[in-house]
């Protein structure tokens, strides 16, 4: 038995409502969560100004100490990176100098 047009149509038409309704539902809950972000943003934002002065003193202070820990470790990342460096420099002259001996030697 072949389906009948009527029935085709009926499915096709049940099939576009329902993705028309999916993409309504995903467009608005990602305009909620958007909405929501910027409302937390701008509580944030407002109990920042609004802090006393001592508080926000604390925290760039704590943000300070924070970023000078973070400078420390690069700085010792940056001289490990610095003696290989120039261990590796120093291993290629000596291997150059073995070469260049072993050249004169024949």
């Amino acid at each position: 038995m072949s389906k009948t047009p009527v029935a085709a149509s009926v499915k096709i038409r049940s099939a576009v409502r329902a993705t028309g309704i999916a993409i309504i539902v995903i467009a608005g809950s990602w305009w909620g969560a958007g909405l929501r972000t910027n409302q937390d943003n701008q509580k944030e934002m407002k109990r920042i100004l609004e802090a006393p002065l001592e508080e926000k003193v604390a925290v760039l202070e704590a943000q300070k100490q924070h970023l000078y820990s973070q400078q420390a470790l690069l700085q010792q990342k940056l001289d490990i990176f610095h003696a290989n460096v120039r261990e590796r420099e120093a291993a290629a002259a000596r291997k150059r100098e073995a070469t260049a001996q072993e050249s004169a030697n024949r």
